[in-house]
Parts: structure tokens; sequence; C-alpha cells
């Protein structure tokens, strides 16, 4: 013979449920909170780190400063890659790792040019368009995740920011 259900005991599991299912979330959305806090004091630490360099003052050092500041991009990156992203920000996360690593061998190509003897008008005129649509591409990306400290602005140092 099947019991009744008791009105209090239904309560009380629906409840217990009900609750449940807000922990969870709590805990996604805690986790969510927990990388974008991360992921932004590792942004922090390498604008820092960037911003700490010397300014450049001839071609020779605009080459000495680019380098200098993607080995410290790329070190920081690592470390973005290595956080474990929640569920609901992975693909981003992955994606926000491809455009950095994009980014990397774009900025890598012109150094290598600039190594070379400054770059032919032509051959900046097809590489910076496609760096800068990478940077603008991760920046709203970074946005849309909450990443604000790892929006790159697009100046040079000594230049005026990109207006809003």
């Amino acid at each position: 013979m099947l019991h009744p259900v008791q009105p209090h005991g239904l309560l009380a599991t629906l409840a217990a449920a009900a609750l449940a299912g807000v922990l969870g979330c709590g805990e996604e959305d805690r986790a969510a909170t927990d990388y974008r806090r991360q992921a932004n004091a590792i942004c922090a630490q390498a604008e820092r780190r960037i911003e700490a360099l010397p300014a450049p003052a001839t071609p020779d050092g605009l080459e000495r400063y680019l380098r200098r500041g993607l080995a410290i991009a790329k070190r920081y990156d690592r470390r973005l890659r290595a956080l474990e992203a929640p569920a609901e920000l992975r693909a981003e996360h992955l994606r926000a790792g491809r455009l950095s690593r994009r980014g990397e061998v774009l900025l890598e190509s012109l150094l290598d040019d600039l190594g070379a003897g400054l770059p032919s008008p032509e051959t900046l005129g097809r590489k910076l368009p496609k760096l800068e649509r990478t940077v603008r591409e991760s920046n709203a990306l970074a946005e849309r995740m909450g990443l604000d400290e790892c929006v790159t602005p697009l100046t040079l140092p000594g230049e005026s920011p990109e207006p809003s």
C-alpha cells in the first residue's frame, strides 16, 4: 500500500530541492566571480609590467620595447590560459586564448620585419589592420566576459588614447 504524501513533507522536499538549486547557482556564480577576479588580477599585473617599460625613442627602441612587451604578455597569457574557467565562460576562455595567440603571431611577424629593417608600407598595410582587428575582437570578448583589466589599449606610449 502506498503511503499518503504528507503536505508538510512535500513542501519540505520542494524547499530542499529549491535550496539545492539556489546553492548550485551560487557556486557557479562564485566560480565565475573567482575566475574574473583572477583573470583581471593577471591582466592588471601584466599591464603594470608593460607600462613600466621605458618608452621607445627610436625605431630600434620601438622594436626592443615591443619584444620586451610581447615577452611579458606571453608570460601572463600562459597564466591566463592555465586558469580553470567555469562552464559558462569556458568557450569564451578558449576563444580568448586563440585570439591572444593569433595576436602574438601577428606581432612576432611584424617584429621580424622590423628586425630585418623597416617593413615596407605594403607589409604594414597588410599586417597592422589584421593585428588591430584581432585586438579589437579580443577586447570585445574581454568586455563581454567581465574582464575589464584584460582590455588592451590600442595606442603606443606617448600617443593619445583612442576615443571611446
